[in-house]
């Protein structure tokens, strides 16, 4: 088990890579203050090694990757839980909240090379504070496969961890 916003192992394969991958969680979230992560591998604003998934402060959950907002969609409620994922599957990203996808679709042929560092927080250097003020359940980081392609019914027992999978569960 791993205690919220702690470091990671310092592991390459926290790394999303250049190929299919999953995260996934159940979160609830008591605040949207100051952006809470959900994930985020870089190091400032415009770096293009990593990419943020997190919400914004209305509950707005969204991919920022290259410098921009790619997927998007408003909103999630206070003090309820979601299951969440982002899925990358031959380079196209595809966000989903509670079972079904969200927002559009995002193409990106790139090898994300920073890894995940720590959960529900970040190492990035810009001025908000991005702790993730709530809860998550069930945290896993799926390497090399897309585990899903389209609305699905959502888990409702324990994830189950694959041979490339890291879990956590937390708080």
């Amino acid at each position: 088990m791993i205690p919220f916003g702690e470091w990671l192992p310092d592991q390459a394969d926290l790394a999303p890579g250049n190929g299919d991958f999953t995260i996934e969680t159940f979160l609830y979230a008591r605040s949207f203050d100051n952006y809470p992560v959900i994930w985020d591998t870089r190091t400032a604003s415009n770096d293009t090694t990593g990419f943020f998934f997190g919400l914004d402060s209305t509950g707005k959950i969204y991919l920022f990757d290259n410098s921009g907002t790619r997927i998007e969609y408003n909103s999630l409620s206070l003090k309820r839980w979601h299951h969440v994922a982002l899925v990358r599957k031959s380079n196209v990203f595809k966000m989903y909240v509670d079972g079904y996808q969200r927002g559009t679709t995002y193409t990106r042929n790139h090898d994300f090379t920073n890894r995940v560092e720590r959960i529900g927080d970040t190492t990035n250097s810009e001025s908000q504070t991005w702790e993730f003020d709530g809860f998550f359940s069930n945290y896993r980081f799926t390497k090399g496969q897309a585990l899903y392609d389209g609305n699905f019914s959502v888990p409702i027992s324990a994830l189950i961890i694959f041979t490339k999978s890291f879990s956590a569960p937390l708080k």
